[in-house]
């Protein structure tokens, strides 16, 4: 697994950035870990420190916590390669199976029909074929006898224009939800219910990610991928 490179602009941040790195190439990963979770205590977040981070977690052997900052990562850097195939060589280590869609089919559908463009560039590039579509419109009305391919510029443009908004919004809302969460502990009990006396639904491991759909005093109610959901402590889970 290779480290993101990069310079922090912040001086105070910069010594740390390189002792955590250093340290990851020595083969100290708790050390390494240490030091990235302290940049981000002092507010140095961003996608190549959680991608880091998330490496030298999983070197570790703490699934969970790897897991965990890969999807942060790609809230940051949406589309990257190199975090995209750690966190598919991390879900494959998992005790659970990989549940067919838990990765947002549609979405990463997307991501390959756009050769894993972000959904920045995917928005820029839908406001690039709004405006075309606009001029040769305002072209049409100005000189209505200026042809027919003009009208074909502009249903084009307007539509694919709309498409690539569409699919930029549904990217970005998908990686701005605050409502999925990872499983940190090595075995989880997930009950019909929020106390220890409720039946047992499941059980569940390190490292799967479920979306929270409910809350109670101490317990979330979470569901899979596949539908499956219950009751788990708070304690057992963190918000990616």
């Amino acid at each position: 697994m290779s480290l993101a490179l990069c310079l922090l602009y912040s001086a105070s941040t910069d010594g740390l950035w390189q002792e955590a790195n250093q340290a990851y190439q020595e083969e100290r990963f708790d050390i390494a870990a240490e030091k990235y979770e302290s940049l981000l205590a002092e507010g140095a977040e961003n996608g190549k420190i959680h991608y880091n981070l998330g490496n030298a977690y999983f070197k570790s052997q703490k699934l969970g916590k790897a897991i965990l900052h890969y999807y942060r990562a790609e809230k940051f850097l949406p589309g990257d390669d190199d975090i995209h195939n750690n966190l598919t060589l991390a879900n494959e280590s998992r005790v659970d199976p990989i549940i067919e869609n838990e990765d947002e089919a549609f979405l990463r559908s997307v991501d390959l029909l756009w050769n894993r463009m972000n959904y920045s560039t995917v928005f820029y590039l839908s406001l690039l074929f709004l405006v075309v579509g606009g001029l040769a419109s305002l072209v049409i009305v100005i000189r209505p006898k200026s042809g027919k391919w003009l009208g074909y510029v502009m249903v084009i443009g307007a539509t694919l224009g709309l498409l690539l908004m569409g699919t930029a919004f549904l990217q970005y809302r998908q990686l701005s939800r605050n409502d999925f969460a990872v499983i940190l502990a090595a075995q989880v009990e997930v009950l019909a219910g929020p106390s220890t006396r409720e039946t047992v639904n499941f059980t569940i491991h390190e490292g799967i990610r479920c979306q929270i759909l409910d809350e109670s005093p101490g317990w979330f109610r979470i569901r899979l991928a596949n539908g499956y959901n219950g009751w788990v402590p708070r304690a057992v889970l963190e918000v990616i």
